[in-house]
Formats: structure tokens, sequence, C-alpha cells
């Protein structure tokens, strides 16, 4: 539940389109690198995605659809985002 929380307040839901033909989806945290034991620790429990470091920010995406479709959305399902980030989610 942490986790949706965790969502609600720093994560990040991106859709965008290629040449009008490719879709490309990806979910992701942004946090300062001195927080990156958080966003590894996230990676750890939930098994996908990855880590990247590039200067002082640290990012957490997982940009497989498959992936976001068998990991996360169960878990958004069974326990709601509640903020804005809700009506991004179901789009």
């Amino acid at each position: 539940q942490w986790f949706v929380g965790f969502t609600d307040s720093e994560g990040t839901f991106i859709i965008q389109t290629k040449n009008n033909s490719e879709v490309n989806f990806c979910f992701k945290f942004t946090l300062h690198v001195d927080d990156s034991a958080v966003l590894f620790l996230i990676k750890d429990i939930l098994g996908i995605g990855v880590v990247t470091i590039k200067g002082n920010t640290c990012t957490f995406a997982v940009h497989s659809f498959q992936l976001i479709v068998e990991v996360l959305l169960p878990i958004f399902d069974k326990y709601p985002l509640i903020t804005h980030k809700q009506l991004d989610y179901r789009e």
C-alpha cells in the first residue's frame, strides 16, 4: 500500500506516440540521488524496472507495457490511487 501512496506523491505515467504509429509507455519516479536507496528498494521488491543515476537525480522506470500490465496494474487495481493520478491511470 505504501507503494501506491508513494506513486500518488512521486510517480509519473507517460504515454508517447512516435510517427503516429508507435506508442511508448513508461511508469517512473525521479528523486534526488540522496534518496536513491528508495528506488533500488522498489526495483528489488517489484522485480522489474531499471534505476539510473544522472547528475544529482535518480530515476526508476518501467518501459515495458507487458510488465506495466502484469505487475503494476494489479497493484493499482487492488489499492487505488487517490489523487488526480487515478484519472491518469484510468486513461
